[in-house]
């Protein structure tokens, strides 16, 4: 059965999204299912998924075709409407698609393809990976009309469910990691790689990935070393990774303006996006995860756990669902002196942070790649045999 991802994120950033529909389509049963892939916009997975003899489309030409229309407004924008749905059941058709599985939320792709879905008699599940609060009438109208929703978290099933999708066409899949794989990609030594980074041995590295935009929370984490007593301040390094797209060159600058307030400059650099977050992670002490909006999963947190190392990330959404105790800790985004206290209590014990992230490396186990996939290929089954 030929099976159509379509992710539909095209701001110029990759993120968790992008990650966790490489590692289900490259983990499929390929006895069973045929994946082909549908970027609106072209980015580094697109070689690397075609290396793996994965069939992967980019639609950046339609796409900026599509905005050029509804950017001349009247009503052509009213006709690229339908257009777009004609566009979509013909690709649907020409690729002989058996199943549209859309990779983001409720409230991307309703208005498109689940409609050219229908056209052709298709049936279109989506993941419930975005944004929880569903407060469109029309987005939450049609999301009902989804074949099946697949939820990444409980805090996204029971958002789903709050949409009003009956709990018979809702299943959870927690997004999962490749842990061998993630492992094995480290090639450079943890010495190495933090020369690099300019950190010494006896520094603590902080590290926290993720694109740089306000929601995402690097303020919060900037806030909370500003209420570190100088000397445990002076004894840490942090490093943001990820990448920033143009609306958020000015949440850049207020970032940077504070960085030089607090005086710590010299403690903090952003790296941009980086394709060896691996290493990194495995170059690093405590990793970070802030976000003031909750999380859909938060792909990062179990990733850094891969690695071995003590977690500290927002308790709300699915971080929380991760961590334990055992093995990170959790605070509430809006108070960064939660987190202030948290780093003071780790930057100051190294047996603390090594018993942690043993853990980390242990509990990690029960989100695998191999996990979600088969859930998510007992779902296609029961839509399949439905359909």
């Amino acid at each position: 059965m030929r099976i159509l991802h379509v992710e539909s994120n095209e701001d110029g950033t990759v993120g968790g999204s992008h990650r966790g529909l490489v590692d289900l389509v490259t983990s499929l049963d390929r006895t069973r299912f045929v994946p082909v892939v549908l970027f609106l916009q072209n980015n580094r997975h697109v070689d690397p998924l075609r290396d793996a003899g994965v069939e992967v489309h980019c639609w950046d030409d339609v796409r900026a075709q599509e905005r050029q229309l509804r950017a001349n407004g009247g009503l052509r924008k009213y006709f690229d409407f339908f257009g777009a749905i004609v566009r979509r059941a013909s690709l649907i058709r020409l690729l002989r698609i058996d199943l549209v599985h859309l990779n983001n939320s409720l409230q991307t792709g309703y208005d498109d393809w689940l409609p050219a879905a229908r056209l052709t008699r298709v049936p279109c599940i989506t993941f419930a990976m975005g944004d929880a609060v569903i407060d469109s009438k029309l987005a939450r109208f049609a999301g009902r009309r989804f074949d099946h929703v697949i939820a990444i978290s409980t805090y996204m099933h029971d958002a789903v469910r709050a949409a009003g999708v009956r709990e018979d066409r809702i299943s959870l899949a927690h997004l999962g990691v490749d842990a061998p794989s993630l492992r094995s990609s480290v090639h450079t030594s943890r010495s190495g790689k933090r020369a690099e980074l300019g950190v010494s041995e006896s520094e603590v590295a902080i590290v926290m990935v993720g694109n740089i935009r306000s929601w995402k929370g690097q303020h919060v984490l900037v806030e909370a070393l500003a209420l570190l007593p100088p000397d445990v301040l002076a004894t840490l390094q942090v490093r943001f990774v990820g990448a920033e797209s143009a609306v958020d060159h000015d949440y850049r600058r207020s970032l940077d303006a504070r960085i030089a307030a607090i005086g710590a400059g010299d403690r903090i650099r952003f790296l941009g996006g980086r394709n060896d977050v691996p290493e990194l992670f495995a170059a690093s002490d405590i990793a970070v995860h802030a976000s003031v909006i909750p999380e859909p999963f938060g792909l990062v947190v179990p990733e850094a756990m891969v690695h071995g190392l003590p977690v500290i990330a927002s308790r709300f959404g699915g971080p929380g669902e991760v961590l334990t105790p055992a093995c990170g800790r959790t605070f509430d985004p809006a108070r960064p002196e939660e987190l202030a206290a948290h780093l003071s209590e780790l930057v100051g014990n190294a047996t603390l942070r090594r018993s942690l992230g043993d853990e980390s490396r242990r509990h990690v186990e029960a989100f695998s790649v191999r996990a979600m996939v088969d859930r998510i290929q007992q779902t296609y089954d029961k839509v399949l045999s439905r359909a």
